[in-house]
C-alpha cells in the first residue's frame, strides 16, 4: 500500500473515533473534516471537475466536532 492510501487510511480511522497507536491531537482531533476534504479533493481531482465544494458538510461537521472554521 502506498504511502498516501495509508495516510488516508489512517486518518478515516481516526475520524471514525478508532486509536489502534498514539495519535497526535491535532490530527485524531481534525481528522473528520482532513475526509472531507479529502474525499472533495479526490472526486475533483480523479471524477468531476465541476464537484462543488463540500461547506455545508463541512460546516457539519466542524459544528459537531467543536472546531473552529475561522
Amino acid at each position: 500500500m502506498a504511502y498516501g492510501a495509508t495516510a488516508s487510511a489512517l486518518v478515516r480511522k481516526w475520524a471514525a473515533g478508532e486509536r489502534s497507536r498514539p495519535a497526535c491531537p491535532a490530527g485524531s482531533r481534525h481528522s473528520p473534516l482532513a475526509t472531507v476534504l479529502s474525499d472533495f479533493y479526490h472526486d475533483l481531482q480523479s471524477e468531476r471537475r465541476k464537484t462543488p465544494y463540500p461547506l455545508e458538510e463541512i460546516r457539519q461537521v466542524a459544528g459537531r466536532h467543536a472546531l473552529p472554521l475561522e
